[in-house]
C-alpha cells in the first residue's frame, strides 16, 4: 500500500470513528465535538482474502490529528520515510466535515 493511500484511510479513520460515540453531556455543535486531539490506536486491512489488523508499530506508522476551536487542524504522521507535518482548515456543513490539504477538499 503506498504511503498516500494509507495517510489518506489512517486520516479518514480517526476522523470518523470519534463520531460513532456520543457524549450528551459535551458540545452541542458539531465542532465542538470534533474539537482535540486523535491518535491512530490501529490500522485494519480489508482485502478479498480477509481483514488484517495493525497496531501503528507493527506497520510503523504513527499518527495524530489535532482539530483546532478555529477550524484549522495539525497532522503529524510518521512512518519509515520519515515524519510528514501538514497544517490546514476544516469544516462542517451538516453531517458533512471537509478538511482542506494544500487548498484541496480530502
Amino acid at each position: 500500500m503506498t504511503r498516500k493511500k494509507l495517510f489518506s484511510y489512517a486520516f479518514l479513520l480517526l476522523v470518523l470513528l470519534p463520531l460513532l460515540s456520543c457524549d450528551s453531556n459535551g458540545p452541542t455543535s458539531p465542532e465542538g465535538k470534533l474539537v482535540g486531539t486523535r491518535v491512530l490506536t490501529e490500522l485494519i486491512s480489508v482485502t478479498p482474502s480477509g481483514n488484517q489488523e495493525f497496531t501503528p508499530d507493527e506497520a510503523n506508522f504513527h499518527m495524530t490529528l489535532t482539530l483546532e476551536s478555529d477550524n484549522t487542524f495539525t497532522s503529524v504522521v510518521t512512518d519509515d520515510e520519515g515524519t510528514m507535518t501538514e497544517n490546514d482548515a476544516w469544516s462542517v456543513n451538516g453531517n458533512q466535515i471537509t478538511f482542506l490539504s494544500q487548498g484541496r477538499k480530502l
